[in-house]
C-alpha cells in the first residue's frame, strides 16, 4: 500500500487528521528503530534470537505428552511455550483430518427433537425457552438419546445425549450458526493467549524459514528499515 493510501486509510478508520497520522507514524518508526537496535545488540553479543526461538520448539517439557492426540490437546489447553504452539499450528494448518470436533458432526446431523427430550438431558434455565423450543423442538422429532446413538453409528465416534444438549444450548439460534473451528484455529487462539499477538500462516511459515537459514541471517545490519 502506498504511503498516501496508508494515510488515507488511517484517517478514515480513526476519524483523525494528518497530524495524528504523522504522530502515529513517528511512534511506530520509533518502536521499529528500538527493536532494530536491540537486535543489533543481541547479534554483537553473540546471541541469535532466531536460534533461541528454534530451540524452544524442541525444549524438554516434563508435561508434554508423547501420544499425538494427547499432545494436540496439551498444545491447545496447557502448553506455555508459544514456539511449540506455533509449530503445532503449522503442522495442522492444512490437516483438517485431525479435527476431533464432535460439534461439527452434531451440527451436520442434528434434527428436531421433542421438548420433553431436551428437558430430560438439557438445562432449560440456560435458554430462552420460547425461542429455543421454537427453533429446535418438534413433538414429532427424534428424541435426543436416539439421535445420539444414530450419530455415533454414522460418525464412528461416541456422541452422547449430553453432547447434543450442550451443543443446542451453545447454539440457541440453531445448528446452522455453528462455525467450524479447526485445530489450527484453536492453536492460534492459544498463541494469542500466550503472546498477545495474532498468529497467521504467513508469519509462522516465514519464521520457520528464517530458522532453517539462521546461519546466513544477518542481524547486525545497521540500515534502518524506514
Amino acid at each position: 500500500m502506498a504511503k498516501g493510501d496508508k494515510k488515507k486509510a488511517f484517517m478514515e478508520r480513526t476519524g483523525l487528521g494528518e497530524d495524528a497520522y504523522y504522530a502515529h507514524s513517528r511512534k511506530v518508526c520509533g518502536k521499529r528503530h528500538f527493536n532494530m537496535r536491540v537486535s543489533q545488540l543481541l547479534a554483537v553479543s553473540g546471541f541469535n534470537p532466531i536460534a533461541f526461538l528454534e530451540a524452544q520448539i524442541t525444549a524438554f517439557d516434563p508435561d508434554e505428552p508423547e501420544n499425538e492426540k494427547d499432545h494436540l490437546l496439551w498444545l491447545v489447553q496447557d502448553c506455555e511455550n508459544p514456539m511449540k504452539v506455533l509449530k503445532g499450528y503449522l503442522d495442522y494448518y492444512h490437516n483438517e483430518d485431525h479435527l476431533q470436533e464432535l460439534d461439527a458432526h452434531i451440527a451436520e446431523l442434528l434434527r428436531s427433537f421433542p421438548e420433553v427430550s431436551f428437558r430430560r438431558f438439557g438445562d432449560i434455565n440456560q435458554v430462552d425457552q420460547k425461542k429455543f423450543f421454537k427453533r429446535y423442538c418438534d413433538e414429532k422429532g427424534m428424541p435426543i438419546d436416539v439421535q445420539a446413538m444414530e450419530m455415533s453409528e454414522i460418525t464412528g465416534k461416541e456422541i452422547t445425549p449430553q453432547d447434543i444438549a450442550d451443543f443446542a444450548i451453545a447454539h440457541p439460534k440453531g445448528a446452522h450458526t455453528y462455525k467450524v473451528v479447526t485445530w489450527a484455529d484453536r492453536l492460534a487462539e492459544r498463541y494469542f493467549f500466550l503472546t498477545g499477538n495474532k498468529l497467521n500462516y504467513d508469519f509462522a511459515k516465514q519464521l520457520v524459514r528464517m530458522m532453517q537459514d539462521k546461519e546466513n541471517l544477518d542481524l547486525s545490519d545497521n540500515t534502518a528499515p524506514f
